[in-house]
């Protein structure tokens, strides 16, 4: 069975504005990957690609940020195999946006979550911990 996307048209909307606001401070471009195949949101670009980027829209900080590991993976080997640098930017209500550049890898640990609306049994995940200080002020 294929599991439903929870994605609603603000949360699209909420994630345009966040990847306008990145390309007008970076004077780039953003390309909006398909899904399936790719799970990575966006692929920004100047003259050629440079970055795949994660975009994500949260109402309440917490440190550290957790993405789940299967997105984190992902992320992080499309941009190794492309050879580009790997984003995750994070609009938080109370912070504004942020972004961290995670090409490396490097993360602070590795998380449980569990989604407390529970809609399914498997609606926890293995999540990377991202320590806020690894996050730059767009």
């Amino acid at each position: 069975m294929t599991r439903q996307m929870y994605e609603s048209p603000q949360d699209i909307e909420n994630e345009r504005d966040v990847i306008g606001e990145c390309c007008m401070a970076w004077d780039c471009r953003a390309k909006k990957l398909a899904c399936p195949p790719y799970k990575v949101d966006w692929m920004l670009s100047r003259e050629s690609p440079d970055a795949f980027a994660e975009v994500k829209c949260r109402r309440q900080f917490y440190d550290p940020f957790l993405i789940g590991l299967h997105k984190f993976s992902e992320l992080t080997q499309l941009a190794q195999c492309a050879g580009l640098r790997a984003l995750i930017i994070v609009r938080w209500q109370e912070r504004g946006t942020h972004w961290a550049d995670v090409t490396n890898g490097e993360h602070d640990g590795i998380h449980w979550m569990q989604d407390k609306r529970e809609r399914e049994e498997a609606d926890g995940e293995p999540c990377v911990a991202i320590a806020f200080e690894r996050f730059r002020c767009l």
